[in-house]
């Protein structure tokens, strides 16, 4: 029982010496440059020289999946709702983030090969800053939440 007691207290001393010297980073936003509408052109979208080879992979290769000739009037296939304003919101990103947003997986020797690996890739949309900072103080609290409860049955 000792011994558990000893581990406890190791363990609360720890959590109190990793907290102390951990310090909120700080907020990094980044401003979104409003750049589409709603009323933009989807055709707009996909042709524009920002995003270089891969505008035309921001929506479905396969014209028979979507319709409308603006973001607010885009329809796909297999959603029932789609959030205009959000739609403009991630155009907006992507196109904030073009240099570093699409990854293209394949090499131009395997696209040769195989036309169809043309129209494949990876966006990329990254987290937020403190995503994992936030997550580790909420763990940290969580354990110390146990080692109080735990303390208050031994005890």
């Amino acid at each position: 029982m000792s011994t558990v007691r000893v581990l406890l207290c190791m363990l609360e001393l720890c959590l109190q010496s990793c907290s102390s010297q951990a310090e909120e980073p700080p907020v990094v936003s980044e401003a979104m440059n409003t750049y589409y509408t709603r009323q933009s052109r989807i055709s707009d979208v996909m042709n524009d020289p920002v995003f270089g080879d891969y505008g035309r992979l921001i929506f479905p290769v396969n014209t028979g999946y979507w319709s409308g000739t603006t973001l607010e009037q885009l329809q796909l296939t297999w959603y029932n709702y789609i959030d205009p304003d959000k739609t403009v919101e991630v155009c907006n990103y992507l196109r904030a983030h073009a240099d570093n947003c699409f990854i293209d997986i394949y090499t131009e020797a395997e696209k040769q090969a195989n036309p169809e690996l043309r129209n494949t890739g990876l966006f990329f949309f990254r987290g937020n800053n403190n995503a994992l900072h936030q997550r580790m103080i909420e763990m940290e609290l969580n354990l110390r939440m146990i080692c109080i409860v735990i303390c208050h049955f031994l005890f």
